[in-house]
């Protein structure tokens, strides 16, 4: 009993200075609650001093909001002893209150307690609302800069940023895995004369730790461009140049790597089979010897086998992943017949939404339209068809780069154009509902619905 009671009169002494509270009810769990900044404007530390076992979550809001706008971090397990978390995707210049929640038993909730976020830095990137129509959809929308500072960004979906972090060099590419709570990006140049080819590959966790770092090179992978992954597994997936060589020279073909933390070598697989001896008019082999086919992403689907886009012959691959075979190839070279036009300006992102049923972003430079267009393929028959074909203006087109993301729940298609820095949310008929803006470029842009960390 003498002991509890000094917990407690120490607890009191604390909240005396406004940094700890003790309602009836929490005392029974912890001893102290306090928050701090981090160097970050917008993430702060809760730390808690248990006393007991239990799980526990924290609950926060913007004041001027109230408590029913409020997020939840995800309950975590306390054996007691002193235990900490992130608070992240919170808006500049703003108040905040937040609870600590024993799970299970509301009513001993700590007393609300107040921070404010500080501004954004001053080379932050901003977004605006070109078009504010009616989405529906309420979570984060992340990019990323190709500029030396190096920004990852999510916005709201009125173009608030909620959360940043510096990388200090351009990001070519990058991917966020929620149930990680981590974040992929290539970084730098290796050879300014194939700007493709990424110096560095960083993992960083949303509180802004960095988990991994490797120059590229022998031990790591050595030429990567275009896509980097964090799979289900943890272990990274990449697209790579593989080099081999010709009668006609040294090729540089294109290929993928699934490498685990430890850079243990998982899979790896190349273009040349499946292209023979080059000699297929449609290659170019001989003008095209430092990018034959220009891969640019590479997904993997529920069966396990993987989906690569080849830019420069605008086609989509199927590989299986046990045998390494080439499935089938959709585009006007390939072998498969489609119930419409080959897109032959550009094919970007393969995004698979199921085996077979594959979403991806049709640059369309040739036409001057760009569009997302999912394409669903019999891999016996080798027939395919456009389920949808979503087109957009010129002025929201891209000729190069870019992505497409498919939020079926919602029935909402996202297009983040590149080219013309504008991310477009349409309805499934090709009505455009939303535009958000940027300055600069990211190579492409991804939304999630709001997730517990």
């Amino acid at each position: 009993m003498r002991i509890k009671t000094l917990a407690l009169t120490a607890f009191i002494a604390l909240a005396s200075c406004g940094r700890s509270v003790s309602p009836e009810g929490f005392a029974d769990f912890a001893a102290s609650v306090s928050i701090a900044p981090t160097e970050n404007a917008l993430r702060f530390t809760v730390s808690v001093d248990f006393t007991t076992p239990c799980n526990w979550s924290v609950l926060y809001w913007e004041t001027a909001k109230g408590r029913t706008a409020a997020q939840k971090t995800a309950f975590r397990h306390t054996d007691g002893g002193k235990e900490s978390v992130v608070l992240k995707f919170l808006y500049p210049n703003t108040e905040y209150e937040f609870v600590v929640v024993p799970e299970g038993n509301a009513a001993a909730e700590s007393k609300p307690m107040t921070f404010r976020t500080g501004s954004l830095p001053a080379d932050c990137p901003a977004y605006t609302v070109e078009k504010d129509g009616n989405t529906g959809l309420d979570g984060y929308l992340m990019q990323w800069e190709a500029s030396p500072s190096g920004y990852v960004t999510f916005c709201d979906i009125d173009g608030k940023v909620v959360w940043y972090e510096a990388f200090g060099e351009e990001i070519r590419v990058g991917w966020c895995n929620p149930q990680a709570n981590r974040i992929a990006v290539l970084t730098g140049f290796q050879d300014q004369d194939i700007q493709r080819l990424c110096a560095h590959t960083v993992v960083t966790d949303l509180d802004g730790n960095r988990i991994l770092y490797w120059t590229s090179g022998k031990g790591n992978i050595e030429y990567p461009h275009h896509e980097v992954k964090i799979l289900a597994d943890g272990n990274l997936m990449f697209v790579n140049n593989v080099l081999k060589d010709y009668p006609i020279g040294t090729v540089w073909g294109d290929g993928f790597t699934v490498m685990s933390p430890e850079r243990e070598v998982i899979r790896q697989w190349d273009c040349f089979a499946a292209l023979g001896d080059l000699s297929a008019p449609y290659l170019k082999a001989e003008k095209r010897l430092t990018d034959l086919v220009h891969a640019n992403s590479v997904a993997l689907d529920s069966e396990g086998d993987y989906y690569m886009t080849f830019n420069a012959l605008s086609e989509l691959w199927k590989i299986d992943g046990k045998t390494g075979d080439v499935v089938y190839r959709v585009g006007v070279n390939g072998d498969v017949t489609l119930d419409g036009e080959f897109p032959t300006g550009g094919l970007h992102a393969a995004t698979p939404l199921a085996p077979d049923r594959i979403l991806c972003y049709s640059n369309g430079r040739d036409i001057k339209r760009s569009s997302a267009v999912i394409f669903r393929v019999d891999p016996v028959a080798k027939t395919a068809v456009y389920e949808l074909n979503i087109s957009l203006p010129e002025e929201y087109s891209s000729r190069d780069r870019s992505n497409a993301q498919f939020l079926e729940d919602e029935g909402i298609m996202m297009l983040s154009s590149t080219d013309s820095r504008k991310v477009v949310f349409t309805d499934l008929q090709g009505n455009i509902l939303r535009v958000i803006g940027r300055e600069g470029i990211s190579y492409r842009a991804y939304w999630f619905n709001k997730f517990e960390y």
